[in-house]
């Protein structure tokens, strides 16, 4: 029997009248009558007696009501001491979030963990999955957001996968297309982000796009600016995460999906195993 169910009930019984408990609970008194009827049917016995005139509860609604108040008041004293619990946690969780991903999901996460233990103090930095990883495995970092796949020695939490496109510039040729193929990148200039900023990523994305048949015209740079500043100048391309350029509408480039079935790039929460402590726990509860 859901506890809320029991509690419209009790209204009920209080009013004995489907109107005023109705307007009391702010729902239809149809609504109310089906929770009634459906109670009844699991218990096998009538609660109250009604007709067109009134609402009288019967000596079976009665022993119910008379301890269901008393199971919902300690339903809800648990819920208090539950929220307490939550927030009599305490301590410090070192954040690092990923440069090459929007910040959406992160942002979410961090944001979720901050509401649920408001005593706990966050620093959140921004980073890379190769610095997460080194962060974390030295113990100076609790949660790294990371592009895998990563170096053994972390535990990942996959967030799921966010799709790459190509950054052009207006008047390139490429940009008369509705959607860019793999095979037109080929003989243009494409710049990815670093392989020292995270090599798992980097390699995902040119197997992804070329495969077996590598290009030879790759640029690398270490940061979002100067990888729009090279596509804004008219060099070339850059193959990048499509919400994450949305979210800098940077000026002077255009953006291309692929043909389908698109690159993507997987983001991931990691952790050290060896760090004990409980925070990284509580955190991992705000992922599910």
């Amino acid at each position: 029997m859901e506890i809320e169910r029991l509690r419209n009930l009790i209204v009920l019984a209080e009013e004995r009248h489907f109107g005023r408990a109705a307007q009391r609970l702010h729902i239809t008194q149809p609504a109310l009558s089906r929770q009634v009827k459906a109670v009844e049917r699991e218990l096998r016995v009538p609660l109250f007696d009604r007709d067109a005139h009134r609402v009288e509860v019967t000596r079976a609604g009665a022993v119910l009501f008379t301890d269901a108040a008393e199971l919902i008041q300690r339903y809800d004293e648990l819920l208090a001491r539950t929220s307490r619990a939550d927030n009599a946690v305490t301590g410090h969780l070192r954040i690092a979030y990923s440069m090459t991903a929007a910040r959406t999901a992160s942002d979410a996460l961090v944001q979720t963990f901050r509401d649920r233990f408001p005593n706990v103090e966050v620093t959140a930095t921004d980073g890379w999955s190769e610095l997460n990883v080194e962060l974390l495995a030295s113990g100076r970092l609790d949660i790294g957001f990371v592009r895998p796949p990563v170096k053994n020695g972390v535990a990942l939490h996959p967030l799921g996968n966010t799709e790459l496109a190509v950054a052009i510039h207006p008047e390139h040729p490429l940009a008369a297309s509705a959607r860019i193929a793999p095979a037109q990148l080929l003989e243009v200039p494409v710049t990815l982000w670093s392989r020292n900023l995270g090599f798992g990523y980097f390699r995902r994305t040119i197997d992804q796009i070329w495969g077996d048949t590598d290009s030879t015209l790759i640029r690398e740079e270490p940061a979002l600016e100067p990888i729009v500043a090279t596509v804004a100048a008219g060099e070339g391309a850059a193959v990048v995460d499509l919400h994450r350029l949305e979210q800098l509408h940077p000026t002077g480039i255009t953006l291309r999906r692929f043909t389908p079935p698109a690159p993507t790039a997987e983001l991931a929460v990691a952790w050290n195993p060896d760090n004990h402590s409980p925070l990284i726990g509580r955190f991992l509860e705000c992922c599910t």
